[in-house]
Parts: structure tokens; C-alpha cells; sequence
């Protein structure tokens, strides 16, 4: 029988720049997830703030990450991809630094730093793996692949999180100790060599920006933009299953389950 060129070790598109990008996805997500996960128990439970200094928090690290996106997808077609995703993902380390200092106003500035620059290189990040694959049938192939290992990482951040939290480690240290697998995210990154390209300078080559971005929009294109600000309103607001959790039954290690759960 013919093999199936999406399926095995031999697909074409799983190439050295695809293997790249998909693994700086997952040890970025090994890393972030793991603050994301621990920190309204650190800003709510230790630092004893109120929960709505943590909703505070993740409007300001979700809503305005919505706008760096906009800018990253923008400023990265003028300078190269390539170039902003691994400026973006050299800076998301700053959210490991939250809880190294017992100040509110300091430990949410530097999560919202930190997720600001991971949303700044996101649009890069998927512009080079579109670069990476350039057979269209074989691209959604190669996004489900990147997701899996993302979702992934960010599973396994949570379980050693957990575990950490178990041993007692303070939430400094477990978030401290992210900035390595982030480290090999960057590094794992800049292996790919796609994305370097810039954009023409005829804003309507691109069809999808310039001043007539909404005429020139695929069909369909305004629906799966209205379906995934819909699914931001659920799936961004994972921290709050999490306090309820730890608060109702005492136990943090039972908000980290909540965590685990939405993940799986």
C-alpha cells in the first residue's frame, strides 16, 4: 500500500526547521505554563492580595497581549519574522523574576511583561512555520503537530509544578527555574532558518493587512475571528478555576489539579 506522506517519521513536511519551531513550543510552554499555573496562588494565597488584583492581572497581560499581537504580526512582515520571534522569546523570561520580590505591583508588571513579549512573537512563530511548510495541504499537518507539543509542554509544566509544590519548594524558586527551559525555547528557535524574509512593500500584496484589510479578507475570515475572542473569554481565564479550587478545599495542590484538568 502507498504511505501516507502526513502520517509516520517519513512525513515531508516534519523537517529540521519544523522540528525547531514545534520544540521551541513546547519548551516555552514548559516554562510560561508553569508561572501561569502557580501564580494567582502566589499573588492571591501568599502574597495575600485580593482575587481581583489577579483579574487585574490577567486583563492586563491578556488584553494588552491582544494588542502586542496585532503589532508583532505588523512589525515583524517590515523586519523579518525570524528576527522578532526571537526577540520576543529572548524577553518572556521576565515573568519567571515575579515572585522574587514580595511586591504586588512588581510581581504583576513583570508576569504582564512577560506575556506581552510572548504575544509579540507569536504571529512570527506561526508566519515561520508557514514559511517552513510550503505545500498548503501539508500545513495543517504541521500546526497540529506544533499545538501537540505545545498543549504538552504546558502539561508537564503543571504536573512538576505540582510536585514542587508538593516538596515544599517556594513559588520563587519553581519560578525562577523556568527560565531554563525558555532559554532552550530561544535556542531551539533560532536553529530554524526561515522567516527572514521581509514582506513586500505593497501593504496589498499580504491580502490580509493595509488599509482595505477587510475587503480584502477571505471569506470566513471576520466568523473565525469572532470564534476565537469567544473562546479567549473561556480559556483565558484559567487562574480563577484555579483559586476557586485551592480556596474551597484548602489545599493548593488541589487548584494545581484544576489545572491539570483544563489542560488535559
Amino acid at each position: 500500500m502507498p504511505r501516507d506522506p502526513l502520517r509516520g517519521a517519513g512525513a515531508p513536511w516534519r523537517t529540521g526547521d519544523v522540528w525547531a519551531i514545534s520544540a521551541s513550543a513546547f519548551f516555552a510552554d514548559l516554562g510560561y505554563q508553569a508561572v501561569l499555573a502557580g501564580f494567582p496562588l502566589f499573588l492571591v494565597l501568599t502574597l495575600h492580595q485580593p482575587v481581583w488584583e489577579y483579574g487585574l492581572a490577567s486583563a492586563l497581560s491578556y488584553g494588552g497581549g491582544a494588542l502586542f499581537s496585532y503589532a508583532g504580526g505588523r512589525i515583524g512582515d517590515r523586519v523579518g519574522h525570524r528576527r522578532l520571534a526571537l526577540a520576543g522569546n529572548a524577553v518572556i523570561p521576565l515573568l519567571s523574576l515575579c515572585a522574587l520580590v514580595a511586591s504586588p505591583v512588581w510581581a504583576i508588571g513583570m508576569l504582564t511583561g512577560g506575556w506581552w513579549a510572548r504575544n509579540l512573537r507569536s504571529p512570527s512563530r506561526r508566519a515561520m512555520l508557514v514559511d517552513a511548510v510550503p505545500v498548503d495541504e501539508h500545513r495543517s499537518a504541521a500546526f497540529g503537530f506544533l499545538h501537540a507539543l505545545d498543549v504538552g509542554g504546558g502539561a508537564l509544566a503543571g504536573v512538576y509544578v505540582l510536585a514542587a509544590l508538593a516538596a515544599h519548594v517556594p513559588f520563587r524558586w519553581i519560578f525562577l527555574a523556568t527560565v531554563a527551559p525558555l532559554a532552550v525555547s530561544t535556542l531551539s528557535l533560532s536553529r530554524a532558518q526561515v522567516g527572514s524574509r521581509r514582506a513586500p512593500d505593497d501593504p496589498g500584496s499580504l491580502g490580509i493587512v493595509g488599509g482595505d484589510d477587510v475587503e480584502a479578507a477571505p471569506p470566513g475570515a471576520k466568523a473565525l475571528l469572532a470564534a476565537a475572542a469567544l473562546y479567549g473569554f473561556t480559556y483565558y481565564s484559567a487562574g480563577f478555576p484555579v483559586l476557586t479550587v485551592a480556596q474551597g478545599s484548602g489545599r493548593v495542590l488541589a487548584g494545581l489539579g484544576a489545572f491539570l484538568l483544563l489542560q488535559a
